[in-house]
């Protein structure tokens, strides 16, 4: 008897878990957040995790691609050109489940990469304060990845990072040479 129900319940925790994994909302890499860009004119990849096999489908501005995460959960889904513009919303939906990122922009994106020159923040520039002020500018965002060296290429970054709108609170940790 006791074998029997411990069966039993051995069987509905099993169900219930593999449930709730199935029903996790699908996740974007960290690179995507509020306030992202994605480039303009060219086929915009976009990647994340989701249960293993599922099915996860990614829109913006009336566009949707779908892709299939694989064994490991990992998906990648190819949105075509995309027209400058925004802001959108930019969603992945997997099992009745929706992950929305929002502000999303469509425009062009600079890399700033370098040694010491690029790490100089706008802040500490001569004659920043004047020009940190008078910012604002809700289509102007910016991204810092935090340095890191890895043998080979990784799926997501090991840190989180977020996108920032420019304005007098967020300009002056730009890459100086970047900004200006």
């Amino acid at each position: 008897m006791h074998s029997r129900l411990a069966t039993a319940i051995s069987v509905l925790a099993l169900a219930a878990a593999s449930a709730a994994h199935a029903q996790e909302a699908p996740k974007f890499a960290r690179i995507f957040g509020d306030h992202a860009v994605l480039q303009r004119g060219a086929s915009a990849n976009v990647w994340g995790t989701a249960a293993p096999a599922q099915a996860v489908t990614v829109s913006l501005d009336g566009q949707s691609a779908t892709a299939t995460a694989d064994a490991k959960g990992k998906w990648r889904a190819v949105l075509p050109g995309l027209k400058p513009g925004g802001p959108y919303t930019l969603t992945a939906s997997a099992g009745g489940t929706t992950t929305t990122l929002n502000d999303v922009m469509v425009g062009d994106v600079f890399l700033c990469s370098g040694q010491s020159n690029m790490q100089f923040p706008a802040k500490l520039a001569t004659g920043a304060w004047g020009e940190i002020g008078g910012s604002a500018n809700a289509r102007m965002r910016f991204i810092k990845i935090e340095n890191d060296s890895e043998p080979l290429p990784l799926d997501d970054l090991k840190t989180p990072a977020a996108w920032k709108v420019a304005g007098p609170e967020t300009t002056g940790d730009i890459s100086a040479v970047c900004y200006y």
